[in-house]
């Protein structure tokens, strides 16, 4: 601001007003850029795109593994990780979701499979078909079923086979509180039944965190047959042997013919022929000495087509000891074929007491619970005896 006089003595005031503009200048590359520089701008851009994608498809992924989680353990998977661990299952025949179909034998054969294929774990007591067959069909609690077969888990399940399919829910259920520890749904072709069958044990398996080893993972997976004509043959003969009457044991007896006429190499055709064979002279009119050969001849090619079958192990032991009278030799086979199969029942049969006569004498005394628990540790000796109860 400044005053100003003029000459007729007033005063100007004039007023100014300094503004500064600051203009900024941004240097620009006048040339054009050049063909590294764009190469270098395209790569950056090119890595940001890349982290992108990459980090959306691990986040993809992420969320993809917990869905497929969820959908194949649920959560009743998760429900097994409060409950504690079970050491003994019982399987009960499959109840239909038909009543009225012809379909038993298909029911108690796939449960009588399932009970091979888990009784071949060892960290597991499996309960034999001849305790749990008496509850076909039976109306009830699973629970109690489980307390009266001294178990701390059951499967239980329904099955159906509707024209070429087979659908079946299978649960596991703790003895103890009654919780669902898994669950499953399948529905399926027939001809895939081997494929239920496995991922039916995979899945009980898994639920109760059991650590196979690699001999128990290999029996597990393994496949006695390829041939589904011989299976169902092979079913309907352990349906008719089952039931121990005469004309059933003959009619066991042809069906496992049949079997072994569809798969020459069915070694457990084989193992089921033998001990129909066995059974004839106990519930049919058959000489012993016109039964007893036809069972080790059976039994025989079984072990030959396969040596790890303690059904047919056990059949030859019983007919080398009632039969042969070779003591020894039935009591290395008994052996052999628990060490194989613990769980087999008629493996578990024979039982070592201490005597003071000689080795493989009757054991009278030996009861049903002491065979239970019975457990071999040692060889035929001079001071022990060797007991069957049938």
């Amino acid at each position: 601001m400044k005053a100003i006089e003029v000459s007729n003595g007033h005063v100007v005031v004039e007023r100014r007003t300094r503004s500064q503009v600051t203009i900024e200048e941004t240097e620009t590359d006048s040339e054009p850029l050049t063909e590294a520089r764009r190469l270098k701008v395209g790569r950056l851009a090119t890595r940001k795109s890349q982290k992108a994608i990459r980090n959306a498809v691990l986040a993809l992924l992420l969320l993809s593994g917990i869905i497929a989680g969820y959908l194949v353990f649920g959560p009743k998977r998760l429900l097994s990780k409060s409950q504690p661990p079970v050491h003994s299952i019982a399987v009960l025949p499959f109840k239909s979701l038909s009543p009225g179909s012809d379909d038993e034998y298909l029911r108690v054969g796939v449960a009588d499979a399932l009970i091979n294929k888990l009784g071949s774990i060892h960290q597991i007591i499996v309960r034999p078909m001849s305790a749990t067959q008496r509850f076909v069909d039976s109306s009830e609690d699973p629970r109690v079923i489980g307390a009266s077969l001294g178990v701390e888990a059951i499967l239980d399940g329904h099955f159906q086979r509707d024209g070429d399919r087979i659908r079946a829910t299978v649960q596991l259920i703790s003895v103890r509180d009654g919780a669902q520890i898994w669950a499953g749904r399948f529905d399926d072709v027939f001809t895939n039944i081997f494929t239920v069958q496995d991922s039916i044990s995979d899945q009980v398996v898994r639920s109760l965190s059991i650590s196979l080893t690699p001999a128990d993972a290999r029996v597990l997976a393994k496949r006695t047959t390829q041939s589904i004509d011989a299976y169902r043959y092979y079913l309907i003969g352990r349906h008719h042997m089952s039931k121990r009457t005469d004309d059933d044991i003959k009619k066991a007896i042809e069906y496992f013919k049949q079997a072994i006429d569809e798969d020459p190499f069915y070694a457990v055709a084989y193992g089921g022929l033998a001990e129909s064979y066995t059974l004839s002279s106990y519930y049919s009119a058959v000489a012993p000495r016109e039964s007893f050969p036809k069972a080790k001849a059976a039994a025989q090619k079984a072990i030959e087509i396969d040596d790890t079958l303690a059904e047919a192990l056990t059949t030859q032991a019983y007919v080398k000891f009632i039969y042969d009278w070779d003591f020894q030799g039935a009591e290395k086979d008994f052996l052999h074929a628990f060490e194989l199969n613990p769980n087999y029942a008629p493996a578990r049969l024979p039982v070592l007491l201490p005597r003071e006569s000689g080795c493989l004498q009757p054991a009278a005394a030996a009861t049903r619970n002491e065979v239970k628990s019975a457990r071999y540790d040692r060889p035929c000796t001079g001071n022990s005896q060797f007991g069957y109860l049938a």
